[in-house]
């Protein structure tokens, strides 16, 4: 009997820290109410479950089957906990529990192996041990638990089939059913049973390192096609810009040969004294020179074209421009990427403003330099709720012709003067994307990156280090 009185204690922290481990990758989703009320649930449940089971010890009940039981199917109304509380489809939450369980079936396959070899206790106290050693090698590897568990999120496509999904959110569950004959045995297997679980785990887990770094091979694969996309961009934004300083320099050509009679007619008005008129010929003169001007956002030109272009279209589809960028004319060997660095940036924000119905869309954007430091602070208007990856990141889900707000095509399609269908497909091919440039940028200049959300609004903070040529050359 003493020995019963830990064992629905050590099976109640078992199934609370699988419960834990379930939630983790949920954890970047759920709001604090979702998260209260799971809270709730899981603890009033665990607190039930422990005194019934420990009623079942008193009287004697909890044999070794009875204990499988608890053991196996104990996690199933955790689990539907927190399908109906947390976010995330069905087949998101059955490839959590699937991996939770391959990983808490491999420490009860070792803990039972080593209750065996060191131990060999009768019947009462095997439970009591071998789920003291499971609990145990629980608490030990906590920490990578919990940072293995926190990344298993979204390893699904949206725009995959069902049956595709479905048929990857099972494969972890299915590799552990192997053992689930277990529950109507009435004592311990042999060693070599519990050997050849542990050699089910490790195939499997074999299998999904494959897939990881299959996904890897691909996430590299899509940086590099994303740095040529935005290399391409940035030869777009060029292109835009010398179209720009052409047109205006053609307009500064037709000013220059009409200035003579625009003088002429001026000198004749101001004769006659047809101050009127005058004055008429002089507005007209100051339009036309007006829509001549160059704007320059900082002295250096890569910077200055990809500002240029998206602060041209943030202002035709009435988006609220603030600014204030001081950066040097040269970056000595990161020119474009920070051009395209900031082209993305601009992109994504003004896609963003887009989606919602603001009636005053913003994007600010502060870029300053002191010394050999850069900082980059841009906010701008987003509805709905940020979702980071495990890098802090936002989640790249990109959009689709389906999940494309009509209202914005149609807006886009008017400003620019064009096909809706045609702006859908831009809209698909570049919302969204970027996230692996700026780690990439990240990564490539060692600086720091930081996304927060207040209502409404999305800052982006960017912090980096270059150095100059007059260093380089200190040092060479």
């Amino acid at each position: 009997m003493k020995y019963y009185f830990l064992l629905p204690l050590i099976i109640s922290l078992i199934h609370l820290i699988g419960a834990y481990f379930r939630y983790l990758p949920f954890s970047k989703t759920a709001d604090e109410s979702q998260k209260k009320l799971l809270f709730s649930l899981i603890t009033v449940w665990n607190l039930a479950t422990f005194f019934l089971q420990q009623a079942l010890a008193l009287e004697g009940i909890l044999d070794f089957s009875i204990y499988k039981k608890i053991v196996l199917f104990g996690v199933l109304p955790y689990f539907l906990f927190s399908f109906f509380v947390l976010k995330g489809r069905f087949y998101q939450h059955v490839f959590i529990l699937g991996m939770q369980h391959i990983f808490s079936f491999s420490l009860h396959s070792l803990s039972s192996i080593l209750t065996l070899v060191f131990f060999s206790p009768a019947l009462p106290a095997y439970m009591t041990i071998q789920s003291g050693l499971h609990l145990a090698a629980l608490l030990l590897l906590m920490p990578f638990a919990i940072k293995w568990f926190s990344g298993l999120y979204l390893p699904f496509n949206d725009d995959s089939s069902i049956l595709l999904n479905y048929s990857i959110a099972f494969i972890p569950l299915l590799a552990a059913s192997s053992h689930w004959y277990m529950v109507f045995s009435m004592g311990p297997e042999a060693i070599y049973v519990y050997i050849s679980r542990l050699m089910i785990v490790a195939c499997f887990f074999l299998f999904y390192r494959y897939c990881w770094l299959r996904e890897r091979e691909l996430y590299e694969k899509e940086l590099q096609s994303e740095e040529i996309f935005f290399m391409k961009y940035q030869i777009e934004a060029l292109s835009d810009y010398t179209q720009q300083i052409m047109e205006t320099q053609n307009k500064i050509i037709q000013i220059r040969h009409d200035s003579k009679h625009w003088i002429r007619m001026l000198r004749a008005m101001l004769e006659s004294n047809d101050y009127v008129l005058a004055k008429k010929i002089l507005q007209d003169a100051d339009s036309q020179l007006d829509r001549t001007r160059v704007y320059f956002y900082c002295q250096n030109p890569a910077v200055n074209a990809s500002l240029s272009v998206y602060f041209s279209r943030a202002k035709k589809y009435g988006i609220r421009l603030q600014y204030s960028v001081n950066i040097p004319a040269a970056l000595p060997g990161m020119d474009n990427d920070v051009a395209i660095l900031v082209a993305n940036l601009l992109d994504n924000a003004i896609h963003a403003s887009l989606q919602g119905d603001f009636s005053d869309p913003s994007i600010s954007l502060e870029m300053q330099t002191k010394g050999s430091q850069i900082v980059l602070c841009m906010k701008n208007n987003y509805t709905g709720r940020l979702v980071l990856d495990e890098d802090g990141f936002p989640f790249s889900t990109r959009r689709t012709m389906a999940s494309t707000k009509k209202e914005i095509l149609q807006k886009i399609a008017e400003t620019e003067k064009g096909d809706p269908g045609l702006n859908a497909s831009y809209l698909k091919s570049k919302h969204g994307i970027g996230n692996l440039s700026i780690k990439s940028f990240i990564k490539k200049y060692k600086g720091y990156y930081d996304i927060t959300q207040q209502k409404d609004m999305v800052t982006v903070f960017i912090y980096w280090k270059f150095r100059d040529e007059a260093e380089e050359e200190k040092k060479g």
